[in-house]
């Protein structure tokens, strides 16, 4: 690889996207047959953020994540596993290094539906834990091809697996980039704190608020659809918001009551009391923040 982090074997006429840190994507001139290494990085629902790029999804068997993680990038769907092999030996090797949390390894074979057609991959799995639970780590190492070659083509595949090495010295001297690296933001957290104490504690009550307002929309959602209620807005009025129950409709502005069918919640299809004009339900948190919050 460009960066001496890893190399590996693959056919003369295969093409390479190099991704760095030992991650490559190698396919065939036809874009069938493949041979992966990539790692990916999650974040859990329990942390509470959305970062563009950094998929979410709780802590998952290897043959989960890549499941997961092809469907949500729109590389394969329909995959169905034909075996699937907890690697404890591994396991027991990787947890004697990685002491941040569970590792949990697997090697699965699975048929699924790719842009080429109907495919069939193999695939040694790695899920990595955090004990804090708001994130983990998933790597994989996978080769697919048609699943009409994909056995004939084992021979060739297995030869790739065999090959693939992590460079030592690399190794080290990232751990050795890595630790600097550590100092340098240890440093830089304790200057920022010092200096930005007000700023810290506003984007940390900003992140709870947003959590909050989050959770009282959900409540509301919640709440409305277990007693059988839904807000409405009516444009011809300004904004003014109808409210609709088991009884009937009101006007929250004026007080006004319409009681009993076709006003009550069963029947009730949205169309004004006063005006002939349709109104909108209160459905969307943008909606909700403007005329309920």
């Amino acid at each position: 690889m460009s960066d001496g982090s890893a190399s590996f074997k693959i056919s003369e006429d295969w093409t390479v996207q190099d991704l760095g840190s030992g991650q490559f994507v190698a396919n065939d001139p036809s874009g069938a047959y493949s041979f992966v290494v990539t790692s990916v990085y999650f974040v859990t629902p329990e942390l509470g953020v959305y970062v563009p790029g950094v998929p979410v999804s709780p802590y998952p068997s290897p043959h989960e994540a890549l499941k997961y993680l092809t469907e949500e990038q729109g590389i394969a769907t329909d995959m169905r596993f034909l075996e699937i092999k907890e690697r404890q030996d591994l396991e027991q090797q990787m947890s004697q290094v990685y002491t941040l949390g569970t590792v949990t390894v697997e090697d699965f074979i699975y048929t699924c539906l790719t842009k080429t057609g109907s495919s069939k991959g193999y695939t040694l799995g790695i899920t990595f834990d955090s004990r804090l639970g708001t994130n983990w780590n998933f790597r994989h190492l996978s080769v697919g091809a048609p699943e009409d070659t994909f056995d004939s083509y084992v021979p060739n595949f297995i030869t790739m697996l065999r090959s693939y090495k992590i460079d030592e010295e690399w190794v080290r001297n990232y751990i050795a980039r890595g630790l600097a690296r550590l100092r340098e933001l240890q440093q830089e957290t304790s200057e920022l704190i010092s200096r930005n104490s007000q700023e810290i504690h506003d984007m940390m009550q900003a992140a709870y608020d947003e959590r909050q307002t989050s959770q009282d929309y959900i409540d509301y959602q919640r709440t409305n659809y277990i007693r059988g209620e839904q807000d409405w807005i009516s444009e011809a009025e300004g904004g003014t918001v109808y409210h609709t129950d088991s009884w009937g409709t009101k006007n929250t502005a004026t007080g006004e009551f319409w009681e009993g069918q076709p006003y009550n919640y069963v029947n009730f299809t949205g169309k004004s009391p006063k005006y002939d004009k349709q109104m909108t339900p209160i459905d969307s948190r943008q909606l909700w923040e403007r005329h309920i919050r």
